[in-house]
């Protein structure tokens, strides 16, 4: 029962989060992402600060706009394990 209860309160939050995130896009038509994926994107896309949004009692969270695909030869250098 309790991991049930775990699992859609984690659910919820995403869920809340990505509700946020949508009512908060200004203009229409970006996107916009979390500081997470800016950190998993940010060789491979070029981001502007978009900044902060409230997403529920007071959190705040940190949001970027994905401007545009950087091209491959001004890509950072993938480094391989081993």
């Amino acid at each position: 029962m309790m991991l049930q209860f775990a699992s859609t309160a984690l659910r919820g939050d995403t869920v809340n989060l990505a509700s946020f995130m949508s009512r908060e896009v200004r203009p229409a038509g970006r996107f916009n992402i979390s500081r997470s994926t800016y950190d998993l994107i940010k060789d491979d896309f070029e981001c502007v600060p978009r900044g902060p949004i409230e997403v529920k009692h007071g959190v705040r969270v940190e949001m970027f706009f994905v401007e545009r695909e950087v091209a491959p030869a001004q890509r950072a250098p993938v480094r391989r394990c081993g």
